[in-house]
């Protein structure tokens, strides 16, 4: 349980490598055995692409989609167009290393 007022029944995870300033420590829903502390790192990761996807680049929430279906087609093209932007950044910055070498 955590907190003296409204009390949560979670899960504590903590990991404190040696080149970490702080240890991370994790409350979530997950039982123990369920809870893996390296997924949180992903976090910051996740964020920046539903971001991505959402109102910095693709737009997502201007689509208005209800129909599960149809948004299930529209996010499996955002992801196709994601990984095709991440591809050619990713050709370019290599193509701009070698032209500076």
């Amino acid at each position: 349980m955590c907190f003296k007022t409204n009390p949560l029944s979670c899960t504590l995870k903590a990991r404190w490598d040696l080149d970490y300033k702080d240890p991370w420590l994790i409350l979530t829903d997950f039982k123990p055995e369920e809870a893996n502390i390296l997924w949180y790192g992903l976090r910051s990761c996740t964020e920046c692409v539903y971001r991505e996807l959402k109102s910095d680049g693709w737009q997502w929430h201007h689509t208005r989609l209800l129909l599960p279906q149809r948004a299930e087609r529209m996010w499996l093209v955002l992801a196709v167009a994601t990984l095709w932007m991440v591809i050619l950044g990713g050709t370019h910055e290599n193509q701009s290393l070698g032209a500076s070498q």
